[in-house]
């Protein structure tokens, strides 16, 4: 679902702005098809930054949000039939572009939002064999909660022998 609609693009762009960019046969009326496309495709660039340390309901509910995906949406269509965006919204979209970066790396925080509680796929039930100089990560899977381990970590139950000649 995109953060953005078409009002919020329109205020970036204008109303004509918008439908000169998304109007391919020349009739004066846009194809929303095109606008639908430039606003998921925003939302995924969105989501592809944020979604690991914000929940979607998050994300749907921030002002900073929608006002990213409408700007980037604007640089999408702007950039359609091979157009040049403009200096002014070409800057906008890279200041979006390396804000949404610096949060997604930690850097910065998204305002309004609190982080995620669960920080996504974790194994429990890990311990190191300290008495061997590789100390190799092994998991009792009688313990262990959560999804299975990398392959690098091999299970105790195993019966896996290395002998040392």
């Amino acid at each position: 679902m995109p953060y953005a609609v078409q009002a919020d693009v329109e205020k970036v762009l204008s109303e004509l702005g918008v439908t000169l960019r998304i109007d391919d046969n020349a009739n004066g009326v846009g194809e929303t098809t095109n606008l639908t496309y430039a606003l998921e495709e925003a939302s995924e660039q969105v989501d592809f930054h944020l979604l690991q340390r914000y929940t979607a309901s998050d994300l749907t509910a921030s002002d900073y949000v929608t006002k990213a995906t409408a700007a980037i949406a604007a640089c999408l269509l702007s950039r359609r039939r091979a157009n040049s965006v403009p200096p002014s919204l070409g800057q906008s979209c890279e200041k979006y572009e390396k804000q949404l970066k610096m949060i997604m790396d930690g850097d910065a925080e998204l305002p309004g939002a609190t982080l995620r509680d669960d920080p996504g796929i974790t194994t429990s039930g890990l311990n190191v064999d300290l008495t061997r100089p590789d100390m190799p990560v092994r998991r009792s899977r009688l313990r262990s909660t959560g999804d299975p381990p990398p392959s690098t970590v091999k299970d105790f139950e195993t019966r896996e022998f290395e002998f040392d000649l």
